[in-house]
């Protein structure tokens, strides 16, 4: 049986969880920038969407408090780091004057 988020005891259950995925986004930036440096943008970027699939996966069946907040680190750093990644890989790619277009 599937537990509630509510059955953990309310709200501040989920305020922790959410701290906790928004504190692992600065861990993730500062993990996957240079990861893509040294292992290069490509293995980074497919590293951070296999971190973030992963974390969401364990997110969607945890049953416990504690390994739910572990997958809100997961897809927190994972969802950081790809957007970090993604930025500077399309800034590379793409010249100054067409970025704006593929950015947004």
């Amino acid at each position: 049986k599937m537990m509630k988020a509510t059955s953990w005891g309310g709200c501040e259950e989920e305020q922790f969880a959410n701290t906790m995925y928004y504190a692992s986004q600065l861990l993730g930036n500062a993990i996957f920038g240079p990861l893509s440096d040294t292992f290069g943008r490509r293995k980074a970027l497919l590293a951070t969407v296999a971190l973030q699939a992963a974390g969401g996966l364990l997110c969607f069946f945890s049953r416990e408090f504690n390994v739910y907040v572990l997958s809100r680190v997961m897809t927190g750093a994972g969802a950081a780091g790809g957007t970090l990644v993604t930025s500077v890989l399309i800034s590379e790619v793409v010249s100054a004057d067409a970025r704006a277009m593929v950015v947004c």
